[in-house]
């Protein structure tokens, strides 16, 4: 069956973004976002925001000293605690950034959400996520107009893809140590142990090669996979946003 799946993921043409959307079930109707600051302490806050009618979005916010020089939003697959370490947020706080790491649907708080039962409707866990990244960029955008968008794992390096076709007024992506193709999925473990349900997308011989979807995005973006070195994320920031206009 996996060479079977090998040979049909061989056959994924450069199908449009809008073909992978209808292929993931569209874009969920918008809700109200909602956002509130629930608690702060210091220079970070606990806040929630809605993404879609009635699910609401865990989040943790850092504002650095002055008016921030970007907004930056992060996704774990560990969820808002872990990306705070996997992003290094006291480097991007010291850049002059506001940082927002969320528990996009499936992790952190929101791990009861199985995400499994997303990818039997048809749906890949990272574009839904990604609707939940691009709910915590419409809330950054009170900070600053220049919004980034930066995810990791094999699953959350997808995230910043699609939030970016969703949004291409965003300003700059990166997606760390996730895949160069659809196929690595086919290499994870064979029992139910272990494997990434992040990284899958369903019926993806029907949809874009990842290189493919990559190739669209209009911002200045940054792509490695698992074990690569990554980028300097507060270099590249610095040279995205100040070509910002």
């Amino acid at each position: 069956m996996r060479d079977i799946a090998r040979e049909n993921l061989a056959t994924a043409g450069p199908v449009s973004f809008a073909d992978v959307v209808r292929l993931n079930g569209g874009v969920p109707k918008r809700a109200s976002l909602d956002f509130k600051v629930i608690s702060t302490d210091g220079r970070k806050s606990a806040v929630t925001f809605q993404s879609e009618p009635g699910l609401t979005i865990p989040g943790l916010l850092w504002l650095p000293e002055g008016t921030p020089k970007g907004a930056v939003v992060l996704v774990s697959e560990g969820g808002k605690i872990a990306a705070a370490t996997e992003f290094d947020v006291p480097a991007l706080l010291a850049a002059g950034y506001a940082c927002l790491a969320i528990d996009a649907r499936g992790t952190g708080e929101l791990q009861g959400l199985d995400i499994r039962l997303m990818t039997y409707l048809g749906t890949a866990p990272a574009f839904a996520m990604a609707v939940d990244a691009l709910a915590a960029v419409e809330a950054m955008r009170r900070y600053s107009p220049k919004m980034a968008v930066l995810g990791a794992g094999l699953g959350g390096a997808q995230v910043p893809l699609f939030t970016a076709l969703m949004d291409p007024s965003i300003t700059y992506v990166a997606g760390l140590q996730g895949m160069k193709s659809y196929s690595e999925v086919l290499d994870l473990p064979e029992e139910d142990k272990g494997v990434n349900y992040f990284a899958i997308q369903p019926c993806a011989n029907s949809g874009a090669p990842l290189e493919t979807l990559k190739a669209l995005v209009k911002c200045p973006a940054d792509w490695n996979a698992q074990g690569e070195r990554d980028p300097d994320l507060v270099a590249r920031l610095a040279i995205a946003l100040a070509a910002h206009k």
